[in-house]
């Protein structure tokens, strides 16, 4: 019975797809009482993980034999104080600090992993799959609380499958972030565009469209930058400055979301996509590391490579020195200061990154039967690989 509800369950995924909501808890409407022990379960939360850290044997730690865990206070004196978590929530913090281990040593093979250190702070508790559950269009009831009021639950579909929770504390309060499956939404493709990542020009598309998205530091993220360089530490104005820079970061974070989510949404509209796999942290190397932090290509990128109404050419593929009018090469490499192409065979003239995204199009159309078009291999990069990357 158990193996046919997972068949089942597996055969329901393939016609879904996941998304998160966000709900954030008011505290306009939510007491303070109730405030101050979503907060001491972040710090019962730290407790348990550095517990588990100072264990000689962290993958054989069983939560129901570390009922009372040891910590220190600012002065550095010992204490020890007993975990009123909920077995589930205890159980499930557990379990995440000997997966996080689990994953840091597969790491070890491929690069370079220091030893375990001790946390300053958890801003992550994970729920367990079932132990919460909607009350009614404002509240949930999460392990411990009966009642929370929240915003954002209009948010979620009706018909959402739900899978996972954590409860999150970030600078602008405690959210409770969702994980729930919805059914795949069938579009109905009426073009294909070809789309070039860039530093000068951010996002190009091959309708010669320009998205210029750089979000960069704002003058009150400098102020308070500042103000805190200058400050006295372990002062009280200090601790108020270092929390109003976690707000300030985490609104520039908001709006670079934001932008990344408009622009794919609308890149993706009733559209296939093509887009070439760049490597986006290569670019830091030739004095571009602070456009690439500033801009959205990442996210922008992450959405497209999670969508199948989208396909990426290979990163090494030549795109802005190939002609896209008649496949003509040309022998020398293009420096970043020239902005237009122009083909000595056909005299097309261009701008370069519009050339590159017709050409990034065509490779993906030749990748891509359902295209429907009769893509002609020509004696160039465009049937083949080349060494040389394009980097804007």
């Amino acid at each position: 019975m158990f193996r046919n509800k997972s068949a089942e369950k597996e055969e329901r995924r393939k016609s879904q797809r996941v998304i998160s909501r966000e709900l954030k808890v008011n505290n306009w409407q939510t007491s303070k009482t109730k405030m101050k022990e979503l907060n001491y379960m972040f710090v019962q939360a730290k407790w348990i993980t550095n517990d588990m850290i100072a264990n000689e044997n962290i993958m054989e730690y069983k939560y129901n034999e570390h009922k009372t865990v040891k910590h220190f206070d600012k002065d550095k004196n010992e204490l020890f104080t007993e975990i009123t978590l909920g077995a589930a929530i205890h159980q499930e913090l557990c379990q995440k600090v000997q997966q996080d281990i689990k994953n840091l040593s597969k790491k070890k093979n491929k690069s370079k992993v220091g030893k375990l250190k001790f946390k300053s702070e958890v801003n992550c508790i994970p729920l367990r799959t079932g132990s919460f559950r909607l009350v009614n269009s404002r509240n949930i009831r999460i392990p411990g609380f009966k009642k929370i009021t929240v915003r954002g639950i209009d948010n979620i579909p009706e018909n959402a499958e739900f899978a996972t929770a954590k409860l999150m504390k970030k600078a602008s309060g405690i959210y409770i972030v969702i994980t729930c499956y919805v059914e795949k939404e069938k579009k109905n493709i009426s073009k294909e565009i070809g789309v070039d990542f860039g530093v000068k020009n951010t996002i190009t598309t091959s309708e010669g469209k320009i998205y210029n998205c750089q979000v960069g530091e704002s003058e009150r993220l400098k102020r308070l930058s500042k103000k805190f360089n200058h400050s006295q530490k372990g002062s009280s104005s200090r601790n108020k400055l270092y929390k109003l820079l976690q707000k300030e970061y985490e609104h520039i974070t908001n709006i670079r979301n934001d932008k990344g989510n408009k622009i794919y949404h609308e890149l993706s509209r009733d559209t296939f996509v093509y887009y070439q796999d760049d490597n986006f942290n290569g670019w830091k190397s030739f004095n571009m590391g602070r456009k690439v932090q500033y801009g959205v290509l990442g996210r922008v990128k992450h959405h497209l490579s999670n969508s199948e109404y989208a396909l990426d050419v290979k990163r090494f593929c030549a795109t802005t020195k190939v002609c896209s009018n008649c496949g003509t090469v040309k022998p020398e490499k293009l420096g970043l200061d020239v902005r237009t192409f122009e083909c000595d065979e056909c005299g097309a003239k261009l701008d370069r990154d519009v050339n590159a995204a017709i050409n990034i199009k065509l490779l993906g159309q030749h990748k891509r039967p359902e295209s429907g078009i009769d893509f002609e291999k020509r004696d160039n990069p465009l049937a083949s690989d080349s060494s040389d990357a394009k980097i804007a």
